[in-house]
């Protein structure tokens, strides 16, 4: 009777600890980057009161099983649930999150490297990007002199934009639209999404992509509608878009990469006679 109190017991110590991170898992509903815990538990040690194929005290076979009992169970670890989360929209220009795997580098106080998922990051005076706890953000700031992309061989360094330095603002020449398609349309059917761009003067329009099915299988043609720039009396900001032949269709959906091409525009006045 004393031994199956102290099973239970065990077991309620760890039914304890599996509700503990489970609050812990709900107190951190709101924590940025927070992953939740999931309790691992094991058996305890098993009291063995017959050995397989012992003797029986009834005839002359042997106990083909053995008879032992279990004294309860204990937390063996703490595993943690790296799955992606509920992206949600913020108004901070540095707010970052993580789709699937990965973590953002950053460098602990006492220089380490250290690896966290929290993307809520924010520019300390001297303009080094930082992370909710202060630790700099790593990463790579070199361009390539030709192509302008970002050399990303190499040690990542710290992050730095001094506030006092301006640079030249610089036209999107190109972005990327990713839409699901039905792959059972017929020929002929179209399917029309929009995305919303900005002319040189920072003046939002919307440009709408239409997709039709030229032939069975995954033949996809993918035109862009231009939106109607300026009005009378108003100024007249030049941009043009044009799908490129580089979309594709794979499984029912479609993957088109479009240029745009935007030119300074020109404040027009009313003439003075």
């Amino acid at each position: 009777m004393i031994r199956a109190l102290y099973t239970a017991a065990s077991g309620m110590a760890a039914q304890q600890a599996n509700i503990d991170t489970v609050a812990n898992n709900l107190a951190n509903v709101n924590t940025a980057g927070f992953k939740k815990s999931r309790m691992e538990f094991q058996d305890l040690v098993y009291q063995q009161i017959t050995v397989p194929g012992s003797d029986t005290s009834t005839s002359a076979d042997v106990a083909p099983v053995g008879l032992e009992i279990g004294l309860g169970t204990r937390p063996i670890a703490t595993a943690r649930d790296f799955s992606t989360g509920n992206l949600k929209a913020t108004n901070g220009p540095l707010d970052i999150g993580l789709q699937g795997a990965g973590f953002f580098q950053i460098t602990m106080p006492s220089g380490e490297t250290g690896y966290t998922r929290a993307g809520a990051f924010s520019f300390d005076a001297s303009g080094t990007l930082i992370s909710p706890d202060g630790q700099r953000v790593q990463g790579y700031m070199a361009l390539d002199p030709i192509t302008k992309q970002v050399i990303t061989s190499g040690t990542p360094s710290d992050i730095v934009v001094p506030p006092s330095i301006l640079r030249p603002p610089v036209a999107t020449t190109q972005f990327t639209a990713i839409s699901n398609l039905n792959a059972q349309a017929a020929v002929g059917d179209t399917f029309t999404s929009s995305v919303q761009i900005y002319d040189s003067l920072g003046a939002p329009h919307v440009a709408t992509m239409t997709y039709t099915n030229t032939a069975p299988g995954a033949s996809v043609r993918v035109s862009m509608e231009k939106p109607v720039m300026g009005a009378s009396g108003a100024p007249s900001p030049r941009l043009s878009a044009a799908a490129t032949s580089s979309s594709h269709c794979q499984r029912g959906s479609v993957i088109g990469f479009f240029s745009l091409s935007a030119h300074r525009g020109r404040r027009r006045g009313p003439r003075t006679g």
